[in-house]
């Protein structure tokens, strides 16, 4: 009767034991499972950080390109600027040449008119 019970129990420790290895088998595959749709999640997540990492630097290269073209037409607008005073200063000069020329014949018109009064004084 004990090596009936021993039997027993033998084999309920076997069932047990073979229960205990089919659970962890399963935990086990469950485990690796997850573990693979987690290691698929980090590469979906990686090349999503790929792609916008790529895209941050394109966006730096195009602002970088914009901010150099926005110098260079800054340089243009200012050496504009520069002409277009330098022009206006010249026509501002060109301008007065022209009054002073106009004034000096309005002076020399008064001075012989002077003098021509001055010699009709003379011989009347």
């Amino acid at each position: 009767a004990d090596k009936a019970v021993l039997a027993e129990a033998l084999r309920a420790l076997g069932e047990a034991l073979a229960e205990a290895r089919a659970e962890r088998e399963v935990d086990g595959a469950a485990a690796a499972e997850r573990q693979h749709l987690a290691v698929e999640q980090l590469r979906g997540d990686g090349t999503r950080v790929r792609a916008a990492l790529a895209e941050v630097a394109a966006e730096a290269a195009r602002r970088s390109e914009l901010e150099g073209v926005h110098a260079h037409l800054g340089a243009r607008v200012r050496a504009i600027e520069s002409a277009l005073a330098d022009a206006v200063s010249e026509r501002r000069v060109a301008l007065a040449r022209a009054q002073a020329a106009e004034a000096a014949v309005v002076v020399v018109a008064d001075m012989k008119a002077v003098a021509e009064e001055q010699r009709e004084a003379l011989e009347g």
